[in-house]
């Protein structure tokens, strides 16, 4: 016979972590009987799927986590993204013209650690330095 306290934390992990029946039956060694069961009793008994008894507020509050390591998950391939485009307009632009790195940088830098360093010195790169043309 599976203990009250049991079933409860078997209960929360289906209905709150929205742990499936198969999940709880490997964890637990329960019956997927007892667990399909369980939860149908407990639903119809708490006005069909009111779970504040087992944590709503954590459960409300696991989503908003979720919903905001989605958003920065995005985010992140987002950077990522915008990173990889700025390397290959880096290397293309050495690759066009290899005097691109400014003569005031250290020769034992890699080439485009001196092409970020010296559009950090100013806000305003002379493109002409760099085999552009400066627009009036």
């Amino acid at each position: 016979m599976i203990k009250d306290d049991m079933k409860e934390k078997i209960l929360r992990e289906r209905l709150v972590s929205k742990k499936t029946v198969n999940e709880l039956v490997d964890e637990y060694g329960v019956s997927a009987g007892s667990i399909s069961r369980w939860t149908r009793d407990y639903l119809a008994s708490h006005n069909k799927g009111d779970i504040s008894e087992l944590g709503k507020d954590k459960s409300n509050e696991l989503n908003q986590l979720r919903k905001q390591n989605m958003e920065q998950m995005e985010e992140i391939r987002k950077l990522n993204y915008e990173k990889s485009l700025l390397e290959n307009l880096l290397m293309q632009l050495y690759e066009r013209d290899r005097s691109v790195v400014p003569a005031k940088t250290n020769p034992s830098m890699p080439p485009m650690v001196g092409i970020i360093n010296h559009f950090g010195e100013s806000e305003e790169p002379d493109l002409e330095e760099f085999g552009g043309t400066a627009e009036a």
